[in-house]
């Protein structure tokens, strides 16, 4: 995880408002307005005014959990509509747990029909507090078939569900809402954000590896020739809240394999995901190296552990899969390569004018001390191996 803070421009800004707030946004809405009921109206022309509508596009990052959490509770049948999962947390998830690997035998089959009537009961209770539809939704998903085997096949869809993984719920669960809410997530179009502005957006970031892992390279190409950008990561998802899907603060830019293949739809909203621009990465070493002392260190021969520094980056390490990126050979090359640097330098005598040497530093461990890292791939990994080898504490956060 690095630490990335986008220097937009007052002019960038000030463009970015108008363009996609006012000419885009908020001419959505104007139509869509007019099919909110009366009942709603008035809390829906506050939430999504033109003047708030701009403050929105332009949100900071740590306030962008703040504003769902408002419209959860003053305009519930959006996040209703768009994060049902959100409205189920307090679920008792320990109801599934009984759910047997398969159903091969009378005992297993039995569990099943258990688990099934506890989840059943568990989803009344919920629906005796608040009448949600999703409720009622599960319960018919999970009551349809009526053998065994798939029974437990959508138990099973519904504990990933409640996990925050998509699949339980069709395309028919759209139209139980009114139609204003299902078009509210054509005004915040990403797409026209994207075409006009994504490589702007991705330029005033400056990174050139991906945030999530800082191994993945991200640098954009925009030549006569070609052009390419990495993509820009809704850091709240935007299937899950459309209407963050164009809040400035909420796009960041990521390799293709954390965002595309790791993180997907992940509610970060509701887990402990650190948020690349409000927070920074630990001073504390996060990598530790395994090794054999006095043999000959290669990529056979060493591992990289991730230590559990904090519930935030333990998170991060396990969506992101950093335990495997870390421990692929060409980061475990590099890892080898300046630790027999070290034990070269400490034999010639010369390690201690290495380390307090910004210069030296650089010409003899190839570490650039004073490059951000969002700049530099592998960056706290190589100064951890640094600090592990010589009683060190070089420090990655710039």
């Amino acid at each position: 995880m690095i630490k990335t803070t986008p220097r937009f421009t007052k002019d960038f800004m000030v463009r970015y408002r108008n363009e996609v707030s006012v000419k885009k946004v908020f001419k959505e809405i104007c139509e869509i307005n007019q099919f909110v009921p009366y009942e709603s109206k008035r809390i829906f022309e506050y939430y999504f005014s033109l003047n708030n509508i701009m403050k929105l596009t332009l949100l900071p990052a740590n306030y962008l959990k703040w504003y769902v959490k408002e419209l959860e509770i003053n305009l519930p049948i959006i996040i209703q509509r768009y994060n049902p999962t959100i409205l189920l947390t307090d679920f008792d998830i320990s109801k599934l747990s009984m759910l047997p690997e398969s159903t091969r035998n009378k005992a297993d089959k039995l569990k099943v029909i258990d688990c099934l009537q506890l989840t059943i009961a568990e989803l009344n209770r919920i629906k005796c507090v608040k009448n949600e539809i999703i409720v009622d939704e599960l319960i018919s998903y999970i009551n349809n078939p009526t053998l065994p085997g798939d029974i437990r096949k959508n138990l099973e869809k519904v504990k990933g569900f409640l996990n925050g993984k998509p699949g339980v719920l069709n395309e028919i669960y759209p139209t139980k809402f009114p139609i204003w809410v299902n078009m509210l997530e054509k005004a915040f179009d990403y797409e026209h954000v994207s075409k006009k502005f994504g490589h702007e957006i991705n330029g005033f970031y400056n990174i050139g590896y991906c945030p999530y892992c800082n191994d993945e390279p991200i640098h954009s190409i925009q030549s006569t020739r070609k052009t390419f950008r990495p993509p820009l990561d809704h850091f709240l998802p935007k299937a899950l809240y459309p209407f963050l899907a164009v809040s400035i603060y909420n796009l960041i830019p990521s390799g293709t394999r954390c965002n595309n293949s790791f993180k997907l739809m992940r509610d970060t909203r509701t887990a402990s995901n650190p948020n690349l621009i409000t927070d920074q990465i630990p001073h504390q070493a996060v990598f530790l190296i395994n090794y054999i002392p006095d043999v000959k260190v290669s990529t056979n021969n060493i591992s990289i552990d991730i230590l559990n520094i904090s519930e935030k980056f333990k998170v991060n390490t396990e969506i992101f899969g950093l335990y495997d990126v870390y421990n692929k050979p060409d980061t475990k090359q590099e890892v080898a390569w300046i630790m027999e640097r070290i034990e070269f330098l400490r034999d010639s005598g010369t390690l201690n004018e290495t380390l307090n040497d910004f210069n030296r530093f650089y010409l003899h461990l190839k570490i650039q001390l004073g490059e951000k890292a969002n700049n530099f791939r592998w960056k706290k990994l190589l100064l951890d191996t640094v600090n592990q080898m010589t009683d060190s504490s070089f420090n990655a956060c710039i």
